[in-house]
Protein backbone atom coordinates (compact mmCIF):
# COMPACT_ATOMS: atom_id res chain seq x y z
CA UNK A 1 0.00 0.00 0.00
CA UNK A 2 3.23 2.08 1.24
CA UNK A 3 4.75 1.63 -2.41
CA UNK A 4 1.46 2.46 -3.88
CA UNK A 5 0.76 5.67 -2.45
CA UNK A 6 4.29 6.83 -3.19
CA UNK A 7 4.06 5.84 -6.37
CA UNK A 8 0.25 8.14 -7.08
CA UNK A 9 2.52 10.88 -5.11
CA UNK A 10 5.36 10.75 -7.29
CA UNK A 11 3.23 10.77 -10.66
CA UNK A 12 1.03 13.94 -9.39
CA UNK A 13 4.54 15.46 -8.10
CA UNK A 14 5.94 15.06 -11.56
CA UNK A 15 2.59 16.15 -13.52
CA UNK A 16 2.93 19.31 -11.28
CA UNK A 17 6.21 20.02 -12.03
CA UNK A 18 5.59 19.23 -16.13
CA UNK A 19 2.74 21.81 -16.50
CA UNK A 20 4.47 25.25 -16.78
CA UNK A 21 6.98 23.28 -19.33
CA UNK A 22 3.65 22.78 -21.50
CA UNK A 23 2.67 26.47 -21.31
CA UNK A 24 3.24 28.19 -23.92
CA UNK A 25 6.69 29.91 -23.90
CA UNK A 26 7.35 33.42 -22.79
CA UNK A 27 8.31 36.34 -25.64
CA UNK A 28 11.79 36.99 -25.51
CA UNK A 29 12.41 39.62 -28.57
CA UNK A 30 9.47 41.98 -29.04
CA UNK A 31 9.52 43.99 -32.08
CA UNK A 32 7.39 47.12 -33.27
CA UNK A 33 7.34 48.89 -36.60
CA UNK A 34 5.91 52.34 -36.05
CA UNK A 35 6.28 55.75 -38.43
CA UNK A 36 7.70 58.01 -35.69
CA UNK A 37 5.87 61.54 -36.22
CA UNK A 38 7.84 64.26 -36.87
CA UNK A 39 8.17 68.11 -36.11
CA UNK A 40 4.94 69.89 -37.62
CA UNK A 41 2.55 66.48 -37.34
CA UNK A 42 -0.14 65.48 -34.76
CA UNK A 43 0.81 63.17 -32.36
CA UNK A 44 -1.92 60.12 -31.55
CA UNK A 45 -1.65 58.49 -28.43
CA UNK A 46 -2.93 54.71 -27.71
CA UNK A 47 -2.27 54.19 -31.63
CA UNK A 48 -1.58 49.90 -32.37
CA UNK A 49 1.57 49.49 -33.91
CA UNK A 50 2.53 46.93 -36.24
CA UNK A 51 4.49 44.02 -34.50
CA UNK A 52 6.75 41.24 -35.30
CA UNK A 53 4.54 38.58 -34.43
CA UNK A 54 0.45 39.48 -33.89
CA UNK A 55 -0.44 36.44 -32.65
CA UNK A 56 1.71 36.45 -30.11
CA UNK A 57 1.49 40.29 -28.52
CA UNK A 58 0.63 43.58 -29.90
CA UNK A 59 1.77 47.08 -28.72
CA UNK A 60 0.60 50.85 -28.81
CA UNK A 61 1.79 54.06 -28.54
CA UNK A 62 1.69 55.50 -24.66
CA UNK A 63 3.00 58.89 -24.19
CA UNK A 64 5.00 61.01 -25.62
CA UNK A 65 6.30 64.58 -24.04
CA UNK A 66 9.71 66.96 -24.67
CA UNK A 67 11.61 68.94 -22.08
CA UNK A 68 10.88 72.93 -21.84
CA UNK A 69 14.14 73.81 -19.80
CA UNK A 70 13.46 71.65 -16.74
CA UNK A 71 9.95 71.71 -17.23
CA UNK A 72 8.32 68.54 -18.65
CA UNK A 73 5.88 68.96 -21.88
CA UNK A 74 3.36 65.41 -22.19
CA UNK A 75 1.93 66.09 -25.60
CA UNK A 76 -1.93 65.27 -25.27
CA UNK A 77 -3.58 62.98 -28.46
CA UNK A 78 -4.01 65.57 -30.90
CA UNK A 79 -0.82 68.15 -30.15
CA UNK A 80 1.44 69.17 -32.66
CA UNK A 81 4.76 68.03 -32.37
CA UNK A 82 7.38 70.64 -32.01
CA UNK A 83 10.47 71.37 -34.12
CA UNK A 84 13.57 71.13 -32.70
CA UNK A 85 13.11 69.30 -29.73
CA UNK A 86 14.10 65.52 -28.54
CA UNK A 87 10.74 64.01 -28.06
CA UNK A 88 10.52 60.90 -25.86
CA UNK A 89 7.99 58.36 -26.99
CA UNK A 90 6.50 55.53 -25.11
CA UNK A 91 5.49 51.95 -26.90
CA UNK A 92 3.90 49.48 -24.35
CA UNK A 93 4.21 45.75 -25.77
CA UNK A 94 1.22 43.70 -23.81
CA UNK A 95 0.59 39.37 -24.42
CA UNK A 96 -1.99 37.56 -26.01
CA UNK A 97 -3.78 35.11 -24.26
CA UNK A 98 -1.47 32.18 -23.55
CA UNK A 99 1.52 34.00 -24.14
CA UNK A 100 4.05 35.75 -21.51
CA UNK A 101 6.12 38.64 -22.39
CA UNK A 102 9.65 38.37 -20.77
CA UNK A 103 11.03 42.15 -19.26
CA UNK A 104 14.53 43.10 -19.57
CA UNK A 105 15.79 42.23 -16.52
CA UNK A 106 14.58 38.58 -17.66
CA UNK A 107 16.58 38.93 -20.82
CA UNK A 108 13.46 40.28 -22.95
CA UNK A 109 14.60 42.37 -26.00
CA UNK A 110 12.43 45.54 -26.88
CA UNK A 111 13.35 46.54 -30.33
CA UNK A 112 11.68 49.86 -32.26
CA UNK A 113 12.29 49.93 -36.15
CA UNK A 114 14.93 47.61 -36.27
CA UNK A 115 16.91 49.38 -33.66
CA UNK A 116 17.41 47.84 -29.89
CA UNK A 117 15.80 50.07 -27.79
CA UNK A 118 18.02 49.87 -24.09
CA UNK A 119 15.73 52.18 -21.87
CA UNK A 120 12.55 51.16 -20.71
CA UNK A 121 9.37 52.02 -19.35
CA UNK A 122 7.78 49.87 -16.73
CA UNK A 123 8.39 45.77 -16.91
CA UNK A 124 7.22 45.70 -20.65
CA UNK A 125 7.45 48.65 -22.47
CA UNK A 126 10.40 50.56 -24.81
CA UNK A 127 10.87 54.54 -23.94
CA UNK A 128 12.84 55.90 -27.06
CA UNK A 129 14.25 59.47 -27.75
CA UNK A 130 14.45 60.79 -31.13
CA UNK A 131 15.02 64.02 -32.57
CA UNK A 132 11.68 65.84 -33.84
CA UNK A 133 12.96 67.41 -37.22
CA UNK A 134 15.09 64.30 -38.11
CA UNK A 135 12.66 61.03 -36.68
CA UNK A 136 15.06 58.49 -36.72
CA UNK A 137 16.96 56.53 -33.71
CA UNK A 138 20.33 57.34 -34.68
CA UNK A 139 21.40 57.09 -30.83
CA UNK A 140 20.85 52.90 -30.88
CA UNK A 141 22.38 50.11 -31.89
CA UNK A 142 20.50 47.70 -34.64
CA UNK A 143 19.04 44.69 -33.61
CA UNK A 144 20.70 41.57 -33.43
CA UNK A 145 20.06 39.37 -36.43
CA UNK A 146 17.69 36.50 -35.18
CA UNK A 147 18.88 32.55 -35.57
CA UNK A 148 17.40 30.45 -37.88
CA UNK A 149 16.68 26.63 -36.43
CA UNK A 150 20.20 25.00 -37.73
CA UNK A 151 22.42 28.80 -36.39
CA UNK A 152 20.64 27.96 -32.96
CA UNK A 153 21.94 24.58 -32.96
CA UNK A 154 25.92 25.13 -34.07
CA UNK A 155 25.46 27.90 -31.31
CA UNK A 156 24.80 25.63 -28.73
CA UNK A 157 27.40 23.20 -29.99
CA UNK A 158 30.00 25.71 -30.29
CA UNK A 159 29.05 27.46 -26.58
CA UNK A 160 29.60 23.84 -25.10
CA UNK A 161 32.32 22.99 -26.43
CA UNK A 162 33.44 26.21 -25.46
CA UNK A 163 32.32 25.41 -21.96
CA UNK A 164 34.08 22.00 -22.09
CA UNK A 165 37.23 23.23 -23.25
CA UNK A 166 37.33 26.17 -19.69
CA UNK A 167 36.41 23.52 -17.72
CA UNK A 168 39.45 21.36 -18.66
CA UNK A 169 41.89 24.15 -19.36
CA UNK A 170 41.02 25.17 -15.48
CA UNK A 171 42.01 21.20 -14.57
CA UNK A 172 45.13 21.47 -15.98
CA UNK A 173 46.59 25.16 -15.35
CA UNK A 174 49.42 26.42 -17.52
CA UNK A 175 53.08 26.69 -15.72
Amino acid sequence: MKKALSLILCVLILGALAVPAFAAGAVKRMEAKYELPKAGEVYHDHLYVDTAEPEKYSAYTEGMWYFEGNEVITLLDGDIIPAGKTVYLRIRFTANEGYGIENYQNGGIYILNGKVIDEYYFETGLQARYNSDSPNLDGYEDAPKELNFFEKIAAFFADLFDHIKAFFGSLFPKV
